[in-house]
């Protein structure tokens, strides 16, 4: 216990994580809460097939939010953290990164005109995509690298808060019928358009800093750091969201709509880990580049930590399996969506490790690495997926989930503890 504590310098030090955890475990128990209120609301309101295109259109739009970040939740916290008494240099890292989401907004605006004039299932549903793209916007203008780089997480915290908020008084006041989806889509976006708006109004208010234009090659430097962690979590898409983006144009809204409610379920349930990691990875990082032996020694406490607590939910969502489910549709399950349950919660494992061992890689300077393991998955995946779909449905998508997320856990396992 006495080697654990020395990771922490100070009291100051530890008072500073702890507060930062605990503003983060508030942010996540929103996180928990909002979903299990909205979730069943939209699958009873909205019906299974039209919350199948809900995900599927959320699925898709999540490609456009990863084009914008460009991997800064890693990248530009870390540069923060490591230069945070230093203001000019933080006012740089803010213009630069803010440059850059500003110009894949646009990018990403383009390429939505493309795929809602040329392809039919994106076309169909046009209004619900440019609705859509207004959050991309709202999440671009959120600098949560900011925040967590100053550790500062009260304002992630209070802004998340406001977000969820408006997002659920809206839609439980006017959305009432499957038609009014789009609805959904504008409330949606209108939660991050107003924590982005409020999150710049702080920045510059607290800290001084007002958003300029660089210069392309004032934000080069930034773009050539950020390339191998945009790249990998482009290639961790293709192996999470892009499952039901596959579904989408392979199976019904339906079987979308089941395979949804479960992989939802899961992963909310997979980001209680969430909290932990983002407060641990900018103090890991600064122990990183002072003790290897002290970073070592704190993620493999945390690795313990993650197995015991990620048995314990497991066990638990497995005994009341029925009584989860049937609180969120409404209706006591059948049997196809009590399968898919079952497999991906299997998923519990795998997730929190990912994100703990992708955190390490990136510290330990090896995103090239991280990114072709990645890749390697999303190649997988890829080949596979439609495979898969067209045999056995969305129990091939969910088992070809856990393969691909016991791939990741292994294999980066293996470089950050065995081969480092």
């Amino acid at each position: 216990m006495l080697k654990s504590v020395e990771l922490f310098k100070s009291n100051e030090t530890f008072k500073k994580l702890l507060s930062n955890f605990v503003s983060l475990v508030v942010l996540q128990g929103i996180n928990y809460i909002a979903p299990l209120i909205l979730l069943p609301y939209l699958v009873r309101v909205l019906g299974i097939e039209k919350f199948g295109l809900w995900a599927f259109a959320l699925a898709v739009t999540s490609y456009f939010v990863l084009l914008t970040d460009y991997g800064f939740e890693f990248t530009a916290t870390r540069n923060i953290s490591l230069h945070r008494e230093n203001r000019q240099k933080i006012e740089e890292i803010y213009n630069n990164t803010l440059t850059i989401k500003f110009l894949f907004a646009l990018l990403s605006l383009f390429i939505i005109v493309l795929l809602t004039l040329f392809i039919d299932k994106f076309s169909k549903n046009y209004t619900l995509f440019y609705i859509l793209f207004l959050s991309v916007v709202g999440q671009a203008l959120f600098p949560v690298w900011f925040f967590q780089g100053i550790e500062k997480m009260k304002y992630i915290t209070f802004l998340n808060f406001l977000s969820k908020v408006i997002l659920l008084s809206l839609i439980f006041v006017f959305v009432k019928t499957p038609q009014d989806i789009n609805l959904v889509a504008f409330f949606y976006s209108l939660g991050f358009l107003a924590s982005g708006i409020i999150a710049q109004y702080i920045i510059k208010k607290d800290y001084g800093i007002s958003f300029s234009f660089r210069k392309l090659s004032e934000i080069k430097e930034d773009l050539i750091e950020g390339w191998y962690v945009f790249t990998t979590r482009i290639t961790v898409n293709l192996y999470t969201a892009a499952n039901v983006v596959f579904l989408g144009f392979l199976a019904s809204d339906k079987v979308v709509g089941y395979y949804s409610v479960a992989e939802k379920l899961v992963v909310a349930i997979g980001g209680a880990f969430i909290p932990l990691l983002q407060t641990l990875y900018p103090h890991f990082a600064k122990v990183y580049s002072v003790s290897k032996e002290k970073f070592f020694k704190g993620n493999k406490l945390l690795s313990a930590a993650i197995f015991l607590t990620a048995l314990l939910l497991f066990t638990i969502v497995n005994l009341f399996d029925e009584e989860i489910l049937l609180l969120i549709t409404g209706e006591k399950p059948n049997e196809y969506l009590l399968r898919l349950f079952h497999i991906l919660t299997l998923i519990i494992f795998l997730f929190p490790y990912g994100g703990q061992f992708t955190r390490m890689l990136i510290t330990m300077e090896k995103a090239k690495l991280l990114n072709r393991i990645v890749l390697i998955a999303a190649i997988i995946n890829t080949s596979l997926a439609p495979v898969a779909i067209h045999f056995f449905s969305a129990e091939g998508i969910a088992w070809l989930t856990v393969f691909i997320g016991c791939y990741i856990a292994i294999v980066k396992g293996y470089f950050v503890y065995v081969k480092n």
